[in-house]
């Protein structure tokens, strides 16, 4: 088959774009309910999609619980759900919850953009994410710190979906996703404790192992 070349690009990489980022109580973060930061978005992926690659892997994907508070985002939910969204409400606080929810809808519809732009420039090139293991052994923290569900994100049909640092060891992680369905297209980035010929016997797509494995 010889090589097949993909891009990683962390989430937050793109924040070094003016257009994009905002400076938040959390740092620099991507404001993703700006249709600026949308755009410019696109733009840097359609500019990736003229490189011959075979596929392009997002990675580092979160949006914290402190991370959307933004006028785009505030106005977001409060269109949403026809109420105003406090500054800061507490840990206990439906509200909080409720802009978990949106802020995860929305971080999809945004990973389905990129995904969608990139197959316009090259419809043959890979579309892949990284899946934090917490989305799999706590739902309901993993959205909490990432904005993110597992089921939402396999909803969306990416070309392939990758876990790493699995805590729980791959095993428990494979159970895990089989609850979700078939596992064709998962890739497992090989860990410490799991051998490469381990992991090649599991029902998964393939197997990451960086340059340092």
């Amino acid at each position: 088959m010889g090589f097949r070349v993909f891009l990683i690009t962390p989430f937050r990489f793109a924040t070094g774009y003016g257009e994009i980022a905002v400076t938040g109580s959390a740092g620099l973060e991507i404001d993703i309910f700006s249709p600026e930061a949308k755009k410019g978005l696109l733009s840097f992926y359609r500019d990736i999609a003229r490189y011959p690659l075979n596929g392009v892997y997002v990675t580092d994907i979160s949006y914290g619980m402190k991370e959307g508070f933004t006028p785009y985002g505030i106005a977001t939910y409060q269109h949403a759900f026809s109420e105003k969204l406090a500054s800061r409400p507490n840990l206990n606080s439906p509200s909080l919850w409720r802009f978990a929810g949106l802020k995860s809808r929305h971080l999809t519809k945004l990973l389905n953009a990129i995904w969608a732009e990139i197959q316009l420039g090259a419809p043959e090139m890979e579309f892949g994410i990284n899946v934090p293991e917490i989305l799999l052994i706590d739902p309901t923290k993993g959205l909490m710190e990432t904005s993110l569900d597992y089921l939402e994100l396999k909803e969306a049909q990416f070309d392939f979906y990758a876990v790493d640092s699995m805590g729980s060891g791959a095993q428990r992680v494979s159970e895990l996703l089989l609850k979700y369905g078939r596992l064709e297209k998962v890739w497992f980035q090989r860990t410490r404790r799991e051998t490469i010929v381990g992991l090649l016997e599991m029902p998964i797509q393939g197997v990451v192992v960086t340059a340092t494995q």
